[in-house]
């Protein structure tokens, strides 16, 4: 990962994505392009503070930081520019904060990062502003989806840190039959459907733990029942987290391609920091590339 667009309007939310930042395992050649937007009638000097703020967020940071400002009005405005920069740097990385100022960047739930999320050619952070933790929630479902979140987490995060697979199972329907219930057998039946469901669950999460561990890094297994939104902000709560990873695609819908299933779901619950996990791959220009805020510094 080389190149970082950290899109930040000065609230606690956008600052919270700096830190999380700052506790990647930076190199020299990694670049990071903060960018910030503004109504069109601000005064330009408003910016240079929330650029300054958010440089100092990324802490001791060894690689290249460059800045840019430029302007927009509407939610679509701002999300085009966000979408629009990273695919002219090729980000590897966009990060935004999960609220922002009111009036300003509007980093809302629901408009400018939904749309981030759904388009973006890359891996997308939501930061939330939670206390740093040695350990995060990686969701897994059996799609290549999640293998390949668990593969961009093992490969992007420092190795000290642990890594919890959590996968869900639901309660087993093949187990309510006419014969169960009149054997009164019925919540046999369920657990042992349960248990065979929960020890392929083992051997599969066991799968990815042997392709991201390589011996160093520890990885623990969460089996759920029940929703997988509920399993992962749960399992986030009593483990107190302070990052969960999705996949952006999933199996059988369990997360879809476009927000609007867990992934949306899991955004707005989730109490801490989301990164919505991609393959990168190249979008369509959203806005015009003369619009687009890169400093003159960028290389």
């Amino acid at each position: 990962m080389k190149r970082i667009l950290y899109a930040t309007d000065g609230s606690c939310g956008a600052l919270a994505a700096g830190k999380h930042l700052s506790h990647l395992p930076h190199r020299r050649d990694v670049h990071v392009h903060i960018i910030t937007i503004l109504p069109v009638h601000a005064p330009t000097a408003a910016a240079e503070a929330i650029l300054e703020t958010a440089a100092e967020s990324l802490g001791n940071f060894p690689g290249h930081v460059t800045t840019a400002v430029t302007r927009g009005e509407t939610t679509g405005e701002i999300a085009d520019l966000i979408l629009a920069t990273a695919g002219y740097i090729h980000a590897d990385l966009v990060v935004v904060g999960a609220c922002g100022r009111s009036g300003a960047l509007r980093f809302l739930i629901g408009s400018v990062t939904e749309r981030v999320v759904r388009e973006a050619g890359c891996p997308v952070l939501i930061a939330r502003d939670t206390p740093f933790s040695n350990e995060l929630i990686v969701g897994v479902d059996g799609s290549q989806g999640a293998r390949d979140a668990a593969r961009f987490v093992a490969d992007t995060l420092p190795p000290e840190r642990d890594i919890c697979l959590l996968h869900t199972i639901q309660p087993p329907a093949s187990a309510l039959t006419l014969d169960t219930v009149m054997a009164g057998v019925y919540y046999q039946a369920v657990g042992r459907e349960e248990e065979r469901e929960r020890t392929a669950a083992l051997g599969y999460m066991q799968t990815i733990a042997d392709d991201i561990a390589n011996g160093i890094r520890r990885v623990n297994f969460v089996v759920a029942t029940g929703s997988p939104v509920e399993g992962i902000v749960r399992a986030a709560e009593a483990r107190k987290v302070d990052l969960i990873v999705v996949g952006a695609t999933g199996k059988s819908g369990f997360l879809a391609g476009y927000l609007g299933g867990v992934a949306e779901r899991v955004i707005r619950r989730a109490p801490c920091s989301v990164l919505v996990a991609r393959l990168k791959h190249p979008v369509p220009m959203a806005a015009s590339v003369s619009a687009v805020p890169v400093a003159s510094a960028w290389w």
